[in-house]
């Protein structure tokens, strides 16, 4: 591959029982390899837990997207006015007033037909405008405030741990 500096490693995968193993080659960074040969990790075993469940995740998250409609919210446009804003995807928490962080915000998360996090953010007590906000990833969510608890909720969804973090 033009432009990958690394070291290639064929590795034989399993494909089910009985069946032949699949060749199949991996490219590595030179100091990942280095380390991976250095640790003497066996790699065809852990490369196969790691595609089991990449692939398990994209299987939940096509069953997901086959449960996709039209989702539509209220936020507040340029001037304040209410603004409909509408996509498709599939809801993987749905905003609950009743359940609120410490300062009155709630939340919902939903995977977009192109495999977006948006997340919709509103008041209990409508002192600020309601927000959609789209991410590429929950993350990215995470990095911009949405709360640990809410994504650990659409991390299940979406058949991810995502362990709240403890500063203890």
């Amino acid at each position: 591959m033009e432009g990958v500096e690394g070291v290639y490693i064929p590795l034989l995968v399993r494909f089910g029982e009985g069946c032949p193993l699949a060749k199949v080659t991996i490219y590595l960074p030179d100091g990942l390899a280095e380390r991976v040969k250095a640790s003497g990790i066996t790699m065809s075993p852990v490369c196969q837990r790691a595609l089991q469940e990449e692939v398990a995740k994209m299987q939940v998250v096509q069953a997901l997207k086959a449960q996709e409609e039209r989702i539509v919210v209220q936020v507040a446009g340029p001037d304040e006015t209410p603004v409909e804003k509408a996509f498709f995807g599939t809801w993987l928490v749905h905003a609950d007033p009743d359940v609120s962080n410490d300062r009155g915000y709630y939340f919902g998360v939903a995977l977009t037909r192109r495999s977006q996090i948006a997340v919709y953010v509103q008041h209990i007590n409508e002192m600020q405008p309601p927000e959609l906000l789209v991410y590429s990833s929950l993350d990215e969510a995470e990095d911009d405030g949405v709360p640990q608890d809410v994504l650990a909720a659409a991390g299940r969804e979406l058949g991810e741990s995502r362990p709240i973090e403890l500063d203890i």
